[in-house]
């Protein structure tokens, strides 16, 4: 059910618990994408609700998530 299936989002967001957190889930997508061979990949979030659990600023989600996927690419 949808409901079943957004419950389980709620635990992969329960560990976004600081900004480092959201870097470092950006970096591995980007990492695990290039150590798959895959040559294009959308990366998509939602910055309001990766940051209601645990009160992150919205706008410091973003900047997280920019800077980790800038860091993974830069190193692959």
């Amino acid at each position: 059910s949808l409901v079943s299936f957004l419950q389980k989002l709620d635990w992969g967001v329960a560990v976004l618990a600081d900004l480092d957190a959201c870097r470092r889930v950006a970096y591995e997508n980007v990492v695990d994408v290039a150590n798959a061979g895959i040559d294009y990949a959308e990366l998509r979030f939602s910055p309001y609700y990766m940051a209601m659990k645990h009160q992150l600023p919205i706008e410091g989600v973003v900047e997280a998530i920019i800077d980790g996927v800038q860091s993974a690419l830069h190193t692959y």
